[in-house]
């Protein structure tokens, strides 16, 4: 858990890897407000993927992402 400008963030990331498939990441957030935004991915410092993710209050959004 995070406070961040008065807004309690909420984050999850579970790492799967399947026997005869690409690996990836389970990226679960909920905040206690609705939030504009995007989820920025990123390696070694460097962007690497930025996905839309409003979130609304009190629901988890939750993204599979797979790993590059």
């Amino acid at each position: 858990m995070m406070n961040l400008n008065d807004v309690q963030i909420n984050f999850q990331c579970v790492c799967s890897l399947p026997l005869k498939e690409t690996a990836f990441l389970q990226i679960k957030i909920t905040s206690d407000q609705d939030l504009p935004g995007q989820l920025v991915i990123r390696k070694n410092g460097f962007v690497i993927d930025q996905i839309v993710a409003p979130l609304k209050a009190n629901h988890a959004g939750i993204i599979n992402w797979d790993i590059r």
